[in-house]
């Protein structure tokens, strides 16, 4: 038989690539020319082999001359079958542009591709966050301010009513009631009275537009955490899909990249 060690180079750029491995099998000598089909595959050591024979032996000879040239057209066949058959089988993210390693199982990719993902995802809301909070900062303010100035008119207000209504009972209620005061004197305090009812409606009216302000602040922090959830789950999703988006992908040999160690013709023991 022939026993042949091989060294494999896989070599891919784009996977950042460059991995060995080792490739033995015996070839039997049978019929009338070296068959590199018929190679089994077999994980052998120089342990394996001894240079001194059993005692009294019977060797059994290939059917054909075994030649110089015979050997190179086997070697040059045999590396046409690895050419052709060997491959390694790794998983490709192109959206995440990950690949994986030799050895590295399906499941273990999958979770380096979650992992990334969520890396991918945290900076993704990072950015709406920033964004976001500066919004947030400056609604909150007009927000504050526009209580404060509610407040303020609420104390205008309540103040004005409360003043109208001694100047009322005072002045002209009890000076009709009493008949203490003129026409002339009552219709001069009613006017009096009317522009402070004008002056009140006017703090009213400020009153209703600054409530309106706050609402309108309100509605604005409600709206941003509304946007803040859409974004968060269409983030979410955008990242999820990208983590599951694997695929297989054979890494071939190149010609040059196959190198014969030792092709050694050897007698197996019966």
């Amino acid at each position: 038989a022939l026993a042949a060690r091989v060294n494999l180079l896989f070599d891919e750029t784009k996977a950042d690539l460059r991995h060995s491995e080792e490739w033995e099998a015996i070839i039997p000598l049978s019929g009338d020319s070296i068959d590199v089909d018929a190679a089994i595959a077999v994980d052998f050591d120089d342990r394996d082999f001894t240079p001194d024979g059993p005692t009294d032996p019977i060797y059994v000879v290939p059917d054909f001359n075994l030649t110089k040239t015979a050997i190179k057209s086997a070697q040059t066949a045999l590396r046409a079958r690895l050419y052709t058959d060997e491959t390694i089988v790794l998983q490709r993210n192109a959206e995440l542009k990950l690949w994986s390693r030799p050895g590295e199982s399906v499941e273990e990719f999958r979770l380096r591709c979650e992992a990334a993902a969520d890396e991918g995802a945290d900076a993704a809301a990072e950015k709406i966050r920033a964004k976001l909070e500066k919004k947030h900062d400056s609604v909150r303010a007009a927000l504050a301010k526009a209580e404060d100035r509610v407040a303020e008119l609420e104390v205008q207000k309540e103040g004005r009513r409360t003043q109208q209504l001694v100047d009322l009972g005072g002045s002209i209620l009890g000076s009709l009631l009493g008949g203490r005061r003129s026409a002339r004197s009552m219709a001069g305090a009613a006017r009096r009275a009317a522009s402070g009812r004008r002056q009140s409606s006017s703090t009213a009216a400020r009153l209703e537009t600054a409530q309106n302000r706050v609402a309108e602040k309100i509605e604005e922090l409600e709206q941003l955490e509304f946007d803040l959830q859409d974004a968060m789950i269409e983030i979410d999703d955008e990242w999820s899909v990208k983590a599951s988006e694997i695929e297989e992908v054979d890494i071939p040999l190149e010609k040059t990249d196959i190198t014969i160690e030792d092709f050694l013709l050897v007698w197996l023991r019966s």
